[in-house]
């Protein structure tokens, strides 16, 4: 079955960080002000997701990531974010993170995208998708998520979707590149990311973020008082055969691609 959705929000409701290369150490958040800080000194290239783009390349050995404010997500509110990334060494076995909020991290594991979140204090569940990604590749991850769902979004392809989840999601940092320790950091480079604080489909966070980024080009006095209509098609049955297995189940949660969950305690 194919959906279209049309979704107008004015502009902002959203935090977009072009990572345009004008200041090394900080990113401007181009509709809110909440800029980031490129940590430790991450090198501006310009060679971003299109030629007319530049992006942030990290190099885990010296701990380089972004960080910008997290303002918190209670019920029944919920809100997406989006970005571009290019690893430079999936195929090794360590975690590099592609992004982490409170109790909620993206990463690369051998060169497949994990998930992992905490419900219970000291308990995290880690899913890993069967889908492998590959080295000098760009490509967008979108996530939409509240305190009870998080559903993701590999460029077109659904990974998860979770239901019926007890997330406690606390201000803090979100942060690209490293976890929330500044741990198991990414090898790669990072660009377009947005964070919009109003429910939004995963699949229309990237015409959003796109959108967004031209505009400012085109009314950059104005783009603040906007709004935005983006328009978004998104398929939901797919061909590709799903299995799951898990040591902790909820019967309420559901996974869209092949994967593996473990659970884990920590003191």
């Amino acid at each position: 079955t194919t959906t279209t959705t049309t979704t107008t929000l004015p502009l902002d409701a959203c935090s977009v960080w072009p990572l345009d290369g004008r200041n090394t150490a900080v990113a401007q958040d181009l509709y809110n002000d909440n800029d980031a800080s490129l940590v430790n000194s991450p090198t501006v290239r310009q060679d971003g997701v299109s030629a007319q783009s530049s992006a942030v390349l990290l190099e885990s050995s010296s701990t380089q990531y972004i960080v910008m404010a997290f303002p918190g997500l209670s019920a029944p509110n919920s809100m997406s974010l989006c970005f571009s990334f290019l690893s430079d060494s999936i195929s090794t076995q360590r975690i590099h993170t592609l992004v982490s909020i409170p109790n909620i991290y993206i990463a690369i594991n051998a060169g497949r995208i994990s998930l992992s979140y905490k419900e219970t204090p000291g308990v995290w569940t880690t899913f890993h998708t069967s889908v492998l990604v590959g080295d000098a590749a760009w490509y967008h991850i979108s996530m939409t998520f509240s305190t009870t769902a998080i559903s993701i979004f590999l460029d077109d392809m659904a990974l998860w979707n979770f239901n019926g989840l007890q997330l406690v999601l606390p201000s803090g940092t979100l942060r690209f590149g490293a976890n929330q320790q500044a741990l198991y950091t990414l090898d790669g480079k990072l660009d377009n990311l947005a964070l919009c604080y109003a429910p939004l489909p995963p699949e229309s966070c990237r015409a959003r973020s796109s959108a967004l980024l031209e505009l400012s080009t085109r009314q950059p006095s104005t783009a603040s008082t906007s709004t935005l209509s983006t328009t978004s098609t998104s398929t939901s049955t797919s061909t590709s055969t799903s299995t799951s297995t898990s040591t902790s189940t909820t019967s309420s949660s559901s996974t869209t691609s092949t994967s593996t969950s473990t659970s884990t305690s920590t003191s």
